[in-house]
C-alpha cells in the first residue's frame, strides 16, 4: 500500500495536498501496526527524495526545503503519537545495508541449493519490522533467527553471523 502511495505522490509539489492525502491513507488504517508500518515507509521514501533534491538544488531559498520540512515534521508527530522513537530509528542507509546483508544470506543459500522461499518470507518480515526501531528491532531479529534456528530453517552457523552484526553493527549504523 504504501508503494502504491509513494507511486501517485512521488511528485506532488503541493506538500499541503501531500500531507492531507497522505493523511487519508494513513488514518483508512485501522490497525496501529499497519500505520507504524505506512508511516515508516513513507517517511523514510521521503527522507531519500529530500537528500536527493538537496544534492542537486542550487537554490538558496528553495521552496520544496520548505515542503520537505513541513512533511517530516508532521511524520515526527505522528511518531510520537505511535511511540516510535526518532533517535532510534533506521536511516535508509541502515535499512540498505540489512537489506544488503540479507540478500548475500539468501544468495549463499541459493549456491548451496537450499530452499530460499520459506528464508526469504522470514527476512521479508524482519524488513516489515523496521519502525521498531534499532533496539527492538534488534531484540526481535535476534528472536526471529533463534526460531529459524529451532526449526531448522538456518543453521546456527549461518545465524550466529547475521545475529554478531546485529549486536556490533547496528549500534553502529549512521554514526
Amino acid at each position: 500500500m504504501a508503494s502504491q502511495f509513494l507511486d501517485k505522490l512521488l511528485h506532488i509539489s503541493n506538500y499541503n495536498e501531500y500531507i492531507s492525502r497522505f493523511d487519508s491513507e494513513f488514518y483508512s488504517l485501522h490497525e496501529e501496526y499497519d500505520q507504524k508500518i505506512f508511516l515508516s515507509i513513507v517517511a523514510s521514501k521521503v527522507e531519500e527524495q529530500r537528500k536527493e533534491h538537496e544534492k542537486k538544488c542550487t537554490d538558496p531559498v528553495c521552496p520544496s526545503d520548505l515542503g520537505y520540512l513541513k512533511v517530516n515534521s508532521h511524520f515526527q508527530y505522528l511518531m510520537k503519537q505511535l511511540g516510535i522513537l526518532q533517535e532510534d530509528q533506521f536511516s535508509s542507509e541502515n535499512i540498505n545495508t540489512i537489506v544488503e546483508q540479507f540478500d548475500n544470506l539468501v544468495k549463499a543459500y541459493q549456491v548451496m541449493g537450499q530452499e530460499v522461499e520459506t528464508l526469504k518470507r522470514e527476512l521479508n518480515d524482519l524488513k516489515d519490522h523496521f519502525f521498531l526501531g534499532k533496539t527492538r528491532w534488534r531484540q526481535f531479529s535476534k528472536g526471529k533467527f533463534g526460531e529459524m534456528v529451532a526449526s531448522g530453517l538456518v543453521s546456527e552457523a549461518i545465524a550466529k553471523p547475521m545475529v554478531d552484526f546485529f549486536n556490533k553493527g547496528i549500534s553502529q549504523l549512521g554514526q
